[in-house]
């Protein structure tokens, strides 16, 4: 939180899985901006994102995850990217892909 007490990271996530429609197989991939609004870096920040288990990962290593400036430290059964730091209004991105389950 910033000096006022107001929040000052954002987390959007988009979710594109072609066609519109959910078949048993088919890719899916979510993309996740954060952004730091504030005016000071933010420093050691864990992003954690769990999915039903209809969601499954890309292949046997598990979920595809690539991540701006960020360390994927696991990859199967949920996604987890540590960042040293975010710029202060800068952001980052991330692109978790994985398929619908059979």
């Amino acid at each position: 939180m910033n000096r006022e007490g107001s929040e000052t990271l954002k987390v959007k996530c988009k979710l594109n899985h072609g066609d519109r429609h959910y078949y048993p197989g088919n890719k899916i991939v979510f993309t996740v901006e954060i952004k730091n609004d504030s005016p000071v870096p933010a420093q050691d920040l864990l992003y954690h994102q769990s999915f039903p288990d209809v969601i499954t990962g890309k292949d046997e290593a598990g979920f595809s995850v690539r991540a701006e400036g960020g360390r994927v430290i696991q990859r199967k059964g949920a996604v987890i990217v540590v960042f040293d730091e975010i710029p202060a209004h800068a952001s980052v991105r991330l692109q978790i892909t994985g398929r619908i389950g059979r």
